[in-house]
């Protein structure tokens, strides 16, 4: 429900603003890329669908989009390097 509420005062503020175009893409890709990242880290997707999805994005010439989903992909790595540290015991080399 909350996700829900976040889409409604969304587009309440961008009707009030009078969004250009290019504010609308802005703010949905940072409204869906957050999204991304809760379901990630609540494991509703897991994270090889995730990026097998992004894998398959063809469209190079959108270079603010390429530039988002490099940072995702920075982001989803580095959670996903601390939670595989935290359960790999380095000293014992032995999954706790």
């Amino acid at each position: 429900m909350k996700e829900n509420n976040k889409i409604l005062q969304l587009i309440y503020v961008a009707w009030r603003e009078r969004w250009s175009d290019s504010q609308w893409g802005i703010n949905i890709k940072k409204l869906v890329l957050n999204y991304l990242k809760h379901s990630l880290c609540a494991h509703l997707v897991s994270h090889a669908v995730v990026l097998r999805c992004i894998a398959r994005y063809d469209k190079l010439e959108r270079i603010y989009c390429i530039t988002s989903l490099l940072e995702f992909l920075v982001h989803t790595y580095i959670h996903m390097y601390v939670h595989i540290s935290n359960r790999f015991n380095f000293r014992r080399g032995k999954w706790m």
